[in-house]
């Protein structure tokens, strides 16, 4: 039975499907108008997606289309950027992302520590009431307006992030239309904002994946292309969209460690901006996944599209199985560090969560996992197989929704 012995062989099979993704873009960009549009790489994990887009480039003898520049911007930072113009959409994605809490976790987590050491201070003068009050639209809009003193903060902040962001986005691409946004995935909340808070451009978004996974469609994802993955509901057929049950995989050699931006400064930077940015981006040998996609683009010579496509299946084949029904030694070669949750929180979610003993237990720890295969491998259990098994038709039957 084929399989994978080191993260490096998970890196060349992920090489073959990303070398694929960059010739999909070559080949779109290539659509565009060379004076008006542009390809913004967007941190973090598009950042890395630049990297292999230039390296595709150089081992092929060919150049960019259009011009590409990184995008520093993360969906946190567009929202604080665009409430004057829109203050629905930062509160309906606000109350998504903090729906399960407190408005005083959701005001610690909007004011950056960096900017503001007196944030404790602050968040004790919230009212009682409203700091233990649910993250709701109508708290959502309380705390932002409220007479306090964290929230006149708040809102001084927000109108900092207005002139600053607008600024570095005049400063940067005044000279473009267009602008398309690259990155992995999915859904494409960012394009929302920037389309309604940063109008002087056009943009949409060329994603490595599209993917409707709360089975809704606002009108940004319409803008949105999927480039190898374009995918509606949680349970999507088709072999591309195999990587979906496991996204956490890309995603997570993707992001260099960088932290995600959360503001921009004065100087016309953002925290995020350190002075060795591009090695951080560009990694070292100790990523063994990363480093095996990067040996596999200096290894590949060749842009004949029936080469590309079967490496890139043989690969998707071999991930499926390993994805779905990976064996107890297998699941580190596929293993990334835990998910940041982001959005200012200080959280990290488990890729591979230790299972505790009951049947009612062991399936939630399973669920709220980010590889419910790969933990059910993990945990050393009999009948590994069947419980995978029984975790797919689960999946398939939209009985579970297991952690995205």
């Amino acid at each position: 039975m084929n399989t994978v012995h080191s993260k490096y062989e998970t890196g060349q099979l992920l090489g073959s499907i990303l070398f694929e993704f960059c010739c999909r873009l070559h080949w779109s960009s290539s659509l565009y108008d060379k004076k008006d549009d542009a390809l913004l790489f967007m941190s973090r994990g598009g950042l890395r997606l630049k990297f292999l887009y230039e390296l595709f480039l150089k081992v092929n003898g060919l150049k960019a289309a259009v011009y590409c520049q990184p995008l520093w911007i993360s969906r946190f930072a567009a929202l604080k950027m665009i409430f004057e113009e829109n203050p629905e959409l930062v509160v309906s994605c606000l109350v998504r992302e903090f729906s399960y809490t407190s408005c005083e976790r959701l005001a610690l987590a909007l004011l950056p520590e960096q900017l503001y050491p007196d944030k404790m201070d602050l968040l004790s003068s919230l009212p009682e009431k409203l700091a233990e009050a649910p993250v709701d639209r109508t708290n959502v809009f309380n705390l932002y307006y409220d007479s306090c003193s964290y929230s006149r903060t708040l809102r001084k902040h927000f109108a900092e992030q207005h002139e600053l962001g607008h600024d570095y986005l005049n400063r940067e691409f005044a000279a473009f239309e267009n602008l398309h946004v690259v990155d992995t995935g999915w859904f494409g909340s960012i394009l929302g904002a920037l389309q309604t808070g940063c109008r002087n451009w056009n943009w949409d978004a060329l994603y490595f994946g599209r993917w409707n996974y709360r089975a809704e469609a606002p009108w940004y994802f319409a803008d949105v292309i999927g480039l190898f993955i374009d995918a509606e509901g949680f349970s999507a057929p088709g072999l591309n969209n195999i990587l979906l049950e496991y996204h956490h995989l890309l995603e997570g050699v993707l992001e260099p460690r960088l932290p995600s931006v959360e503001y921009f400064t004065a100087d016309g930077k953002n925290n995020a901006v350190t002075d060795d940015w591009p090695e951080r981006v560009a990694g070292t040998e100790k990523e063994e996944i990363w480093q095996g996609i990067k040996d596999y683009f200096q290894s590949r010579h060749s842009l004949e599209l029936s080469a590309v496509l079967k490496e890139s299946t043989c690969s998707l084949n071999l991930l499926k199985r390993l994805i779905r029904y990976p064996h107890p030694a297998e699941v580190n070669c596929l293993l990334v560090p835990d998910r940041s949750a982001d959005f200012g929180k200080n959280e990290s979610i488990a890729v591979i969560s230790p299972t505790v003993p009951g049947c009612r237990n062991y399936w939630r720890t399973v669920n709220r996992s980010l590889w419910g295969a790969g933990t059910i491998a993990a945990s050393g259990k009999y009948f590994i197989r069947s419980r995978q098994f029984i975790w797919q038709i689960l999946r398939k039957c939209g009985k579970i929704k297991s952690a995205v």
